[in-house]
C-alpha cells in the first residue's frame, strides 16, 4: 500500500508583486513531491498569479505595509490554497457571470483573471467580504 504524505503550510508575504514568484514556486515544487501532472500545476500557478495580484493590487492596493495569508494543503488527491488579503473585498457575489456563461464575452475591461480562475479550477470559494478565495484543483496526472 502507497503510503501518501499531506502538506499543510502557511506563509504571510508582505503586498509586494514581486513576492509571487516565491509562492509560486514553493508551492509548486511541494505539488510536484505529491506528483501532480504539468496539465494541473500549470493551471495553479495560473491560478496562484492572478489570485496574489488581485489580493496585492486590489486588496491591499499596493500598500507594503498590509499582508497576505496564504495557507496550502496539497496531497495526492488535490491542492487547496487560501489567500486572504487586509483589503475590505469585492462583491463576489455580482462577478458570478466570470465563471463562464454566455454573459461573459472575454473583452471587458476586467474580470478575465477571475474567468480564468473559475475555468481551470475544480473549485473556487470566497468568504462573504470577499476579501479570502479559496482555490482547489483535484490531480489530474
Amino acid at each position: 500500500m502507497l503510503e501518501t504524505q499531506t502538506i499543510v503550510k502557511q506563509i504571510t508575504i508582505c503586498s509586494d508583486i514581486s513576492k509571487i514568484k516565491s509562492v509560486r514556486h514553493l508551492i509548486l515544487t511541494e505539488m510536484a513531491g505529491c506528483n501532480f501532472g504539468e496539465e494541473s500545476k500549470m493551471a495553479v500557478a495560473v491560478a496562484l498569479d492572478e489570485c496574489l495580484t488581485n489580493a496585492i493590487k486590489h486588496g491591499n492596493r499596493n500598500n507594503k505595509k498590509l499582508s497576505v495569508e496564504i495557507s496550502y494543503k496539497i496531497s495526492a488527491g488535490s491542492v487547496e490554497v487560501t489567500i486572504k488579503d487586509q483589503g475590505k473585498g469585492f462583491d463576489w457575489r455580482a462577478n458570478a457571470h466570470l465563471s463562464g456563461g454566455e454573459s461573459f464575452t472575454g473583452y471587458e475591461l476586467g474580470g478575465r483573471g477571475l474567468f480564468m480562475i473559475n475555468n481551470m479550477m475544480t473549485s473556487v470559494n470566497y468568504n462573504d467580504a470577499g476579501n479570502q478565495i479559496t482555490i482547489i484543483k483535484s490531480n489530474v496526472n
